[in-house]
């Protein structure tokens, strides 16, 4: 899991954060969650795929 941010407006909070999974190494996919935190025990969360990646090396 990999924090994006934490915003408020107002009486409600926005929290996004990025989850990554890897798969032999060499590729991941990543889905991006934001959670719209009202203070109520049901909060509204939105799940955005963001696809496969490669993954590589910077020397």
């Amino acid at each position: 899991m990999y924090p994006r941010l934490v915003h408020s407006t107002g009486d409600k909070q926005i929290v996004m954060f990025d989850v990554w999974d890897f798969y032999d190494h060499d590729h991941y996919e990543f889905t991006t969650y934001v959670i719209q935190d009202t203070g109520d025990s049901d909060g509204n969360v939105k799940a955005i795929r963001g696809g496969r990646y490669y993954c590589f090396e910077y020397f």
